[in-house]
């Protein structure tokens, strides 16, 4: 991905990366007799203890409901394919342009990784929610923004 849809990618990488940190149930160890104890997600955990859960911006949540409503993961746990995808959303009367396919495939390959990752008990989120982190990711996506136009200026000129 190039340019603008390179940093839609990232903010939204980052979106799905921590919805996969809060949904991940990390793995304990059962040092007990019979059959461990069912595994809770962090946003159980969270919920019990009457936490928020902290969520980045989310540029283009019609992008993100449309990798949930056809599923993260594509077959045996691998991140969707380009045809999937098309299929999926054509199903649900959904005609998509090939930019968005390409960023839910981003996405889906994003949420699969954290997902995995995020199963260690001491995997920290993806996004804290720090000013300092939330103004350095805006910088980064400025700069991609500007050289994306600057690249367009220069074609047209």
């Amino acid at each position: 991905m190039v340019g603008f849809y390179a940093g839609l990618g990232d903010e939204l990488g980052l979106y799905v990366r921590q919805i996969a940190w809060l949904s991940a149930a990390p793995e304990t160890k059962h040092k007990g007799k019979g059959p461990p104890p069912e595994p809770v997600t962090r946003i159980k955990t969270m919920q019990k203890r009457g936490e928020a859960p902290t969520l980045p911006p989310n540029p283009a949540p019609y992008l993100v409901d449309w990798l949930f409503e056809i599923g993260p993961g594509g077959g045996m746990e691998g991140p969707l394919c380009i045809r999937h995808i098309a299929a999926d959303l054509e199903a649900l009367g959904i005609e998509v342009m090939p930019w968005e396919a390409t960023v839910l495939r981003h996405l889906s390959r994003q949420y699969l990784n954290e997902s995995h990752e995020a199963r260690k008990q001491d995997r920290p989120p993806p996004y804290s929610g720090a000013k300092d982190e939330i103004e350095e990711r805006r910088a980064i996506v400025d700069r991609k923004l500007s050289a994306a136009f600057a690249g367009l200026v220069r074609k047209k000129g």
